[in-house]
């Protein structure tokens, strides 16, 4: 496979805006071997919510971090301690769904120099790219949850997934409270943790939604226009008029078709339609059973009733009774709900890692020197 040289960072950006890639490049500099020299930043790109870090530290060890709000961040890391001095050296780093990976090649002349290659791990310190395209950087705590705003608009919120799992922590804290519990708590109880997690539902799925684009996976935005617009205003010419107004926001037309709620993704078949015309992934096909699929569209109804009708709602299938048997607000549905739902995301993000672009690798040339 041939590859795709770049002359600017501009270009390079762009190039790298993609799900799984790689980059070969030359750095002519002999600092990078150099015992004596501090540790320093060899190559650093943002590219949409993909973040790029190479760096050498002071013990001699090139560490590289790639972050993506799907994956979090990995880091590869090798060790030149033990090298000659050279005058310049090969860097080569893939990224994918699946791992990071790392080479160094010394280019010490008259020799084909030594390969030193490592894999990736989760990276304690965690990088990730903010809504004002800011880089921030905080220590992987589990019991860290990070907002940043500025001037009341938010610039560094939870990834869908982090949004997804913020609500499950959420309902496991409000299970385990020791409060008085009673039935009548119970119900109300088990009610709030079926709300919770549909509005963990809708969350994770709208913002997972426009995280793909900004991850180099282009949304079908013809398909989007043509499922969620009438025909009516696509003959008057709607997405000329949207993009027109997308390019005075400065957001791309996805953002903002979502940004203005066109897209109902507490409607399950609302949602459905939007990544399968959007995206092309279908939940039919995800791996998952027909049975979680069932139990997550009927939860989602039976929030509707708890919302508007009663959040004491003991029998939350009270309309069809007639036909199946009842279904108790009680721990036992509220443990079958958390079951279903977190198979259904995570069966779902799998399924949004999983692109993987044709694309060829990326080479480039610096010399800091």
């Amino acid at each position: 496979m041939e590859k795709e040289t770049v002359t600017n960072l501009e270009e390079l950006k762009e190039a790298m805006k993609i799900p799984a890639g790689g980059v070969d490049f030359v750095y002519e500099s002999s600092a990078i071997f150099d015992k004596n020299k501090k540790g320093f930043v060899i190559f650093e790109v943002v590219s949409g919510l993909h973040y790029f870090r190479l760096v050498r530290d002071d013990d001699l060890q090139v560490h590289f971090f790639h972050s993506s709000h799907g994956t979090g961040t990995r880091v590869a890391s090798v060790d030149l301690s033990e090298n000659e001095l050279a005058q310049l050296a090969i860097f080569s780093f893939q990224w994918s769904p699946e791992n990071v990976s790392l080479w160094v090649v010394p280019g010490i002349p008259g020799t084909k120099g030594k390969v030193i290659k490592s894999d990736g791990r989760p990276s304690d310190m965690q990088y990730k790219v903010g809504l004002d395209g800011n880089v921030y950087a905080y220590s992987n705590n589990e019991f860290l949850k990070i907002d940043l705003f500025k001037s009341g608009k938010p610039i560094l919120i939870p990834t869908a997934y982090e949004a997804w799992e913020n609500t499950i922590n959420a309902i496991e804290l409000l299970d385990s409270a020791e409060l008085k519990k009673n039935y009548e708590f119970e119900v109300v109880s088990t009610n709030l943790i079926l709300s919770m997690l549909v509005t963990g539902f809708e969350v994770y799925t709208k913002r997972r939604f426009t995280e793909l684009e900004q991850e180099g996976v282009a949304p079908n935005m013809d398909g989007i226009i043509k499922s969620f617009y009438s025909k009516k205003e696509r003959d008057n010419g709607i997405k000329s008029i949207l993009s027109e107004e997308a390019r005075e926001e400065k957001e791309t037309l996805n953002k903002f078709i979502i940004s203005k709620g066109v897209i109902n993704f507490q409607n399950f078949d609302k949602c459905k339609l939007a990544y399968n015309k959007g995206y092309s992934l279908k939940f039919g096909d995800l791996e998952i059973s027909q049975e979680t699929i069932e139990k997550v569209q009927a939860y989602i109804k039976f929030r509707h009733q708890i919302i508007h009708v009663s959040p004491y709602l003991h029998v939350l299938n009270q309309a069809r009774v007639h036909k199946e048997d009842p279904i108790f607000a009680n721990k036992q549905t509220a443990l079958d709900a958390i079951k279903h739902f977190k198979e259904f995301i995570l069966a779902l993000h799998n399924q949004t890692l999983s692109f993987k672009l044709e694309s060829n690798g990326i080479k480039t040339v610096f010399n800091p020197e």
